[in-house]
């Protein structure tokens, strides 16, 4: 059994298909989105949205409520910008008392190996002091009892900074090995008393490479410690500067206004995107959406519906296309005035705006029959280009352009 050829023509119909319902998603996204937001900044309760204290007391509707809607957003997000920047430096004054104790520890704790390192050496030195002058007691060569007392002094002395470094201890016994060395021959106990000076060196130079390593550790963590108290003080400051700018923020919002704002911003800040946006640019988004709408439906009737599988991509492209040019050539229409499609803003009747109701319902019947709309605009710009000295024109000259569509 043979299995039947792929038909391209099958896969070229699915994938305009495809395409198709791509585009009919995206147009019912920016219709949705777009009427929504024009509703929420028309017809939201512009009472909460105000900051005016007259609108709030006598319950009476702000003429400038769709200014004090964004100025409630900003407002607002400016408040989050300020409590994620509070959080933000919480998190770094944590870090900086952290670090700091860190340093501060660390420093006590090389403080006390110090200590504890001089004590260990002064007791080392202490009792090879008195072994020294026990094996050379038979003899007539000991410590002088003066250099005895200064070694030991050296060796009880206290200082707090650890700054013990057996300088008088290190001299002594230097000169005292090069008299034994130079009577080593007269002297029976000569290596064991030798001996036990050079392990007295070893421990002075054990205990001075800890002490100077140490030393040098603290003195880049007290730098550290400094440079943290800097920059503690600093996000302090800036953490009053914050509290105090967010004081003055809640002062004059609105008791709802969070939970007007929270309304706003589902589905990740999409619908508060398209409410911050100005009442004429969402007009024009709902437009070209409705003429691209209608266009996709118009080719679905005469193509899809119909089962010619003749159609292609390019098709749905150029007729969408279609749809999208008319439905702004409506909106420009609207725009300078040709179509009177207006109605009263929010300083009515001062203000005027375009119905977005009645320019994308206009837009949707161009997209929908995208030739006779492109029939009627070809029409009206001969009429707005005609002259006195046109054969056809008649009076028509002395008038101005005379649009109805």
């Amino acid at each position: 059994m043979s299995r039947n050829p792929i038909d391209a023509k099958k896969i070229a119909y699915g994938g305009t298909g495809l395409v198709a319902l791509l585009f009919f998603v995206c147009t019912l996204f920016l219709l949705l989105y777009g009427f929504s937001a024009y509703i929420i900044r028309s017809q939201i309760d512009l009472t909460t949205a105000s900051t005016g204290n007259n609108a709030q007391n006598n319950n009476t509707i702000d003429v400038n409520a769709a200014k004090n809607l964004d100025k409630l957003i900003h407002t607002i997000e400016k408040n989050h910008r300020i409590e994620s920047e509070i959080a933000d430096t919480n998190r770094k004054l944590y870090d900086i008392e952290f670090n700091y104790s860190l340093a501060k520890s660390e420093m006590t704790s090389n403080t006390l190996t110090i200590t504890q390192s001089n004590i260990s050496v002064a007791n080392d030195i202490s009792n090879s002091i008195q072994e020294i002058q026990r094996s050379l007691k038979t003899t007539e060569y000991q410590l002088h009892e003066r250099q005895v007392k200064d070694i030991l002094q050296e060796v009880n002395k206290e200082d707090s900074a650890g700054r013990v470094l057996f300088v008088n201890t290190r001299e002594h016994l230097s000169l005292f090995k090069h008299k034994l060395d130079n009577n080593s021959e007269s002297i029976p106990t000569f290596e064991e008393a030798s001996k036990k000076i050079d392990e007295t060196f070893e421990a002075i130079a054990t205990y001075e490479d800890t002490y100077f390593s140490l030393r040098a550790v603290n003195k880049d963590k007290d730098y550290e410690a400094k440079k943290l108290e800097l920059n503690k003080k600093h996000e302090e400051d800036r953490l009053r500067k914050l509290l105090s700018t967010q004081n003055d923020i809640s002062k004059t919002l609105p008791p709802e206004s969070e939970f007007v704002f929270s309304s706003l911003n589902l589905l990740g800040g999409t619908l508060l995107f398209f409410v911050k946006l100005p009442t004429i640019v969402l007009t024009l988004i709902v437009t070209i959406a409705a003429g691209g709408l209608a266009s996709l439906v118009s080719f679905t009737r005469k193509f899809l519906h119909k089962n010619n599988r003749q159609v292609g991509v390019g098709t749905l492209l150029s007729n969408v296309a279609e749809g999208v040019a008319a439905s702004i050539g409506i909106f420009l229409f609207a725009g300078t005035g040709m179509l009177m499609l207006t109605q009263g803003g929010a300083n009515a009747p001062t203000n005027v705006e375009l119905s977005p109701y009645m320019v994308a319902f206009l837009a949707f019947l161009s997209g929908f029959m995208a030739e006779s709309a492109f029939k009627r605009i070809e029409d009206a710009g001969r009429d707005f280009f005609k002259t006195k000295n046109d054969p056809d024109d008649g009076d028509a000259g002395n008038q101005g352009p005379t649009v109805q569509i």
